[in-house]
């Protein structure tokens, strides 16, 4: 795994939070574990809210799965927060409000 500093911040981060929603019905820990990665790595600066906000979803869904949507709201909420004033807000965040029963 690349740790170099001046590498593309996006690209492995993207790369592990596709893996993460790709898993997440094969392999559920896995995704889990992948998503919060993401979300712990020193390098996905904290302006990557597209990267960020789908690891939270991976991580909700995860949780309403095998938890519970209490459980699962945390990080519902953050995935919608980030996502508001992002282009990628349609698909994003429809699927934040329609897991948290907004919508």
């Amino acid at each position: 795994m690349n740790r170099d500093p001046s590498a593309a911040p996006h690209s492995e981060p993207d790369a592990r939070v596709r893996r993460a929603w790709d898993l997440q019905y094969r392999e559920p820990r896995e995704s889990l574990a992948l998503a919060q990665q993401v979300l712990a790595d020193p390098l996905v600066p904290a302006e990557a809210a597209r990267t960020r906000a789908w690891a939270h979803l991976c991580i909700a869904y995860y949780r309403l799965r095998y938890d519970s949507p209490a459980v699962a709201g945390e990080s519902l909420d953050a995935a919608a927060e980030m996502l508001a004033g992002s282009p990628m807000r349609a698909p994003g965040w429809c699927w934040a409000m329609a897991a948290r029963g907004k919508w």
